[in-house]
């Protein structure tokens, strides 16, 4: 087995963002596609990957709101903004590889 360095709670993250990006995709996307409600912006002639990147501003101002002390009614905390995140950032990711495929 493979040793990894750096801090393990890194890696126990790694584990819990795992679940949360399984559980929201179940919810959120088609089965032939996981990325389908990603893909929406498309539609209305925005990439894929820029989409998401909308996304994240939405998610950057929530975490701007929470660390100025900002309650949040719909029960997010800060730290499940910050998993948010880091999936959307991932998941970016994908979209903008296969973006640059197509180009």
């Amino acid at each position: 087995m493979k040793k990894y360095y750096g801090h393990y709670r890194f890696y126990q993250l790694i584990e819990e963002i795992k679940e949360l990006h399984s559980k929201k995709n179940y919810g959120y996307s088609e089965n032939k596609d996981p990325l389908s409600n990603l893909r929406a912006s498309e539609a209305m002639g925005v990439e894929g990957w820029k989409g998401v990147i909308i996304r994240l501003t939405d998610k950057f101002s929530r975490v701007m709101q929470l660390a100025k002390g900002k309650p949040d009614i719909i029960g997010e905390s800060l730290k499940d903004t910050l998993q948010d995140i880091s999936v959307y950032a991932l998941l970016c990711i994908i979209l903008y590889e296969e973006w640059l495929k197509k180009k």
